[in-house]
């Protein structure tokens, strides 16, 4: 991603895993905060 290697193709996974993770989360935290909306 941002981070790259001088190898090219050798890259950072866990960084990438962790960007994932981090983006899945704000993903389920938005969707939580969708719903808490609409119940009120």
């Amino acid at each position: 991603m941002l981070i790259e290697n001088k190898n090219g193709k050798q890259g950072t996974p866990a960084m990438d895993l962790i960007v994932l993770g981090i983006g899945i989360l704000f993903f389920d935290l938005s969707l939580a905060y969708v719903k808490a909306c609409d119940v009120i």
